[in-house]
């Protein structure tokens, strides 16, 4: 990160995705060093802590 990374860039990240995904969304973000690859050799750039299963069953209310 660079100094372009302030607390209005996180603000902004953090009302974008509320605005996209709902208010109640709790965004939690971390600077990192580094973010290294997964197995693939892709790198994860968000991580859910959310069960799998809970997000389908919300994913499919309706």
């Amino acid at each position: 990160p660079d100094t372009r990374w302030n607390d209005a860039a996180r603000l902004a990240v953090t009302q974008g995705l509320q605005a996209r995904l709902g208010a109640g969304l709790h965004v939690e973000l971390k600077l990192q060093d580094v973010i290294v690859p997964e197995a693939s050799g892709k790198y994860r750039y968000v991580v859910s802590h959310v069960p799998l299963q809970l997000g389908l069953a919300q994913a499919t209310a309706g």
